[in-house]
């Protein structure tokens, strides 16, 4: 259970065509390069999202081949139920 009104996610968006990540996908981890794929990690941290995001940019390509952006979700219930949806 996520505890925050406020989420946050990295999104990988390919510049260049025929990316072999797609042309956007979602980041859940960085090591040299931005892993993606799936829902990709979900964020509470401010500190956290930007320590990520500004290891990405160290990559090499960022700004050429790839760029990142930190996608900002607003957590609200909408409804609640004790029984099979």
């Amino acid at each position: 259970m996520i505890n925050k009104s406020e989420v946050y996610k990295i999104k990988y968006i390919a510049l260049k065509e025929n990316d072999h990540k797609g042309q956007q996908a979602w980041v859940h981890g960085f090591n040299v390069i931005p892993k993606t794929g799936g829902s990709g990690k979900t964020f509470t941290d401010k500190k956290i999202v930007n320590r990520m995001f500004n290891s990405i940019k160290t990559a090499l390509g960022y700004s050429t081949i790839f760029k990142c952006e930190i996608i900002t979700f607003k957590l609200e219930q909408t409804a609640s139920s004790d029984k099979a949806i």
